[in-house]
């Protein structure tokens, strides 16, 4: 296909000839271009990709752990020293809270004295993976597979699977593999980020106003903290306080 010329300026001694030469150029280039289109298939429409996100309700559902009343959880995730855990259980005692823990099912085979005493301190404990993988970068087997080993089997154990990260709580996917196991997901409403290391006046602050990252606790709320959190044991009282000054109730041991 031959190349149509291209004019940089009015050619030397062209006269009137170049407004002439101009227009003919613009009529074939016209015609080039239909030609063009004409031989040339359309470009195929590639549909949007979908996300097979849940439904709004299932979604708000999943943060507030499944649990439609005004009362506020606190949850403990991943695993910590005992020294650590021995705390966190003897402020939630002494401020007769009832808390959610979410263990590795790794730490918990581990610790099973440590497991033994949340259960019997009257706290559910819940499913948080074998090794805390995302399970929306591994295999469906691998994933059912973390699930299963998640459970601890001990006394407060409940149906409730949070899974690390958050990652692929919203998914269809994921609710198909929490319910083949036989679990509900539950994430949460505030999240506290005491696994940063941030101080305890900071976690505090963050449940009772809210920041950047989270929301305060508002009625229904579930605030996520971490059993090996650096401050959270510091900063439990405040949290607990902030929850009741905002006019909420938490859940109450028997």
């Amino acid at each position: 296909m031959a190349v149509l010329p291209t004019l940089t300026g009015r050619s030397r001694g062209a006269g009137a000839a170049g407004p002439l030469r101009a227009a003919l150029l613009g009529v074939l280039s016209g015609l080039l271009s239909m030609a063009v289109a004409a031989v040339s298939p359309p470009l195929p429409v590639v549909p949007a990709a979908t996300t097979h996100r849940e439904p709004a309700a299932t979604h708000a559902r999943i943060q507030h752990c499944w649990d439609g009343g005004p009362m506020v959880w606190l949850t403990f995730d991943d695993g910590g020293s005992p020294a650590q855990v021995r705390r966190i259980l003897r402020v939630l005692a002494a401020e007769h809270v009832r808390a959610i823990f979410f263990p590795i099912g790794a730490w918990a085979a581990a610790n099973p004295g440590l497991i033994s005493q949340i259960g019997a301190a009257g706290h559910a404990i819940g499913n948080h993976t074998h090794d805390h993988v995302d399970l929306t970068k591994v295999t469906e087997r691998r994933a059912l597979w973390q699930i299963r080993h998640g459970d601890t089997h001990a006394r407060g154990s409940v149906n409730l699977l949070r899974p690390p990260f958050g990652d692929g709580a919203y998914s269809a996917r994921l609710r198909s593999l929490a319910e083949r196991t036989g679990h509900r997901l539950c994430t949460w409403t505030v999240d506290t980020r005491d696994w940063t290391g941030s101080p305890a006046a900071t976690i505090v602050r963050r449940v009772r106003y809210g920041d950047a990252i989270t929301p305060p606790v508002r009625a229904g709320g579930v605030v996520i903290m971490h059993m090996n959190g650096d401050h959270t044991g510091a900063a439990l009282p405040g949290v607990i306080a902030a929850v009741r000054a905002r006019g909420l109730t938490l859940h109450g041991l028997p």
